[in-house]
């Protein structure tokens, strides 16, 4: 399964020293730049169920939830490891769409899988991810220059997670089947690149003195 997982992730950037294959991955810190490094895992029945998600929705929202925490510091992601705790009994098939979920979107924030682990779960599901980033020491957004009188501005829509559950919910309750990479699930996350691109922008700008992500 390791072999098939480096088959499939691209070519190293130059600033990997040494990726995926030894006992730990080696990369050159971007000079004059902060590193940011954030950590998220996925449970199965905790974070997501597959009769509500594809699993090329589950990888997908693994590494998004991360993403996100990047944004909010308005750093840009540079490489990702992941760990993988999954049942033997799980098709290929499977651990294929998981995969293609994560690197549709590593491709689209342009960041490098470094390495990570794989095991086996005799109980659910665990997709683990830890994420590095990088950010001006000037730029660096945090959660505590916020002060009552402060305008406040959100991304995306509050309340859509709770009704994207409840439309699950319902969706479970008349017996249909979970869905597919071709019709995706209402949980499946949405623009993460564009939410990117906007927290790295608010941080290159000094235009928010302060930020936090709410995507959990």
């Amino acid at each position: 399964m390791i072999q098939r997982l480096r088959e499939r992730v691209p070519a190293p950037a130059p600033w990997i020293t040494l990726g995926i294959g030894d006992d730990a991955a080696v990369i050159e810190p971007p000079r004059g730049q902060l590193e940011v490094i954030t950590t998220d895992c996925q449970i199965e029945d905790v974070h997501f169920r597959r009769a509500w998600m594809s699993w090329h929705d589950i990888g997908r929202k693994a590494l998004a939830v991360n993403v996100s925490d990047l944004a909010a510091m308005g750093a840009t992601p540079r490489a990702a490891t992941l760990s993988l705790a999954l049942s033997p009994a799980m098709a290929v098939a499977d651990f294929d769409a998981l995969f293609d979920g994560f690197l549709e979107l590593a491709a689209e924030v342009k960041l490098h899988l470094i390495g990570g682990n794989l095991a086996s779960s005799p109980g659910p599901a665990v997709i683990d991810v830890t994420l590095i980033g990088a950010v001006g020491r000037r730029r660096v957004l945090t959660r505590s220059g916020g002060r009552a009188g402060h305008l406040l501005y959100v991304t995306g829509q509050l309340g859509r997670a709770a009704a994207a559950v409840a439309r699950a919910r319902r969706a479970e309750a008349e017996g249909q089947l979970p869905a597919t990479p071709e019709s995706p699930s209402p949980l499946a996350p949405r623009s993460s690149a564009e939410l990117l691109r906007c927290g790295i922008t608010v941080g290159a700008h000094k235009v928010a003195s302060a930020c936090m992500d709410l995507s959990d």
